[in-house]
């Protein structure tokens, strides 16, 4: 069966805490747990610096 890699894009309200951000970030790492065939999982911000994000911001 082939592997298929999924991206996910993430906007967050600008009033979201740091903490509630990681927070989310900690419970989707146990995606790979919850989940069968989910083998890996990984995040984090927006770093590029192309200005392509149009406002996402993970």
């Amino acid at each position: 069966m082939p592997l298929i890699q999924h991206i996910v894009l993430l906007k967050f309200q600008p009033q979201t805490s740091a903490e509630k951000i990681a927070d989310i970030f900690r419970h989707l790492q146990e995606i790979t747990k919850l989940i069968p065939g989910i083998t890996y999982f990984t995040g984090g911000t927006y770093s590029s610096n192309e200005g392509l994000n149009q406002g996402y911001t993970r």
